[in-house]
């Protein structure tokens, strides 16, 4: 989740919507939260099956996979990812 942050606040910067010290900042925040991170290699094979069930990306099916393993809501704006998550019966945050 830090890589995706950082690479999309990198093309915001790219595309002048943020300046570098914006971004900087940003990802010092987002690592100051104190999220339990959850290394990715753990979540590869049960991502790998959703992603072939649901023809979805294996990107966001760690999310789905992390969500659906530890009870937890799934945090997201795509549509296509949360129509996914309700065929598994993941619930999603909302803000």
């Amino acid at each position: 989740m830090p890589v995706e942050a950082t690479n999309a606040w990198w093309k915001k910067c790219r595309r002048g919507e943020m300046s570098s010290e914006q971004v900087e900042r940003a990802l010092a925040r987002l690592l100051a939260v104190g999220v339990d991170l959850v290394p990715s290699a753990l979540l590869l094979t049960r991502a790998a099956r959703l992603a072939l069930e649901l023809a979805h990306g294996v990107y966001d099916c760690v999310y789905l996979a992390l969500a659906a393993q530890y009870g937890a809501k799934l945090a997201t704006a795509d549509d296509r990812l949360r129509r996914s998550a309700a065929r598994l019966a993941v619930p999603t945050w909302q803000p």
